[in-house]
């Protein structure tokens, strides 16, 4: 997705990341960021729901 945007919206960002072999690192950095929100995120929806492994157990479709 990034890199649609790039391409479709900074075409000259997008061209001097590629050609200065800086994109990639990019697009790495831009993944890691993701997956620590994601983890974040998880993390305060089992909290406010009060998911547990034992409910997982006890009631999978109610975990779901």
């Amino acid at each position: 997705m990034r890199k649609r945007f790039l391409e479709e919206n900074h075409r000259g960002v997008y061209s001097h990341m590629l050609l200065s072999e800086t994109l990639w690192k990019h697009f790495a950095e831009i993944e890691e960021e993701y997956n620590e929100m994601m983890d974040r995120l998880v993390g305060q929806m089992v909290k406010n729901e009060g998911v547990t492994e034992q409910l997982k157990s006890e009631d999978w479709l109610c975990w779901l």
